[in-house]
């Protein structure tokens, strides 16, 4: 609830109404002109106001929105860092599970290889104590 009451903060300033140099003058003539011109004089005094208005809190909320992403952006760049740190760190210990698979299948396979080399010669060795069977 806290960061809700700051982030409401942002946007609540004391706005202190400070009129133009000529706006006393305006008030003088506005007595003096038609009132159909007055009119068209004061409509056209508060379109600029609003229109100031409207660019300087559109100024603050594009400001806040900048904040916003930057911060978002940098939240994100640390986590893909250390995303790829982690990935980085699996893919070092899968290469290294794979050379040690690797080496244990190159000795079996030379251990078979060379069971293999003296499989006839066992063979022919198991025959000379059975042909000596009377």
């Amino acid at each position: 609830m806290g960061e809700l009451n700051q982030e409401r903060e942002r946007f609540f300033n004391l706005v202190l109404r400070v009129g133009a140099p000529g706006d006393s003058l305006a008030r003088f003539a506005r007595l003096i002109v038609p009132r159909r011109l007055a009119r068209r004089m004061t409509l056209q005094r508060a379109l600029v106001r609003l229109g100031l208005e409207l660019d300087k809190h559109a100024s603050r909320a594009r400001s806040d929105m900048a904040q916003r992403l930057e911060a978002a952006r940098h939240r994100f760049e640390i986590s893909m860092a250390a995303d790829m740190d982690r990935a980085a760190v699996s893919v070092a210990q899968a290469a290294r599970r794979t050379a040690e698979l690797r080496q244990g299948a190159e000795i079996e396979t030379n251990r078979k290889l060379a069971g293999d080399e003296l499989a006839p010669e066992t063979i022919e060795n198991v025959g000379q104590p059975l042909a000596r069977r009377p």
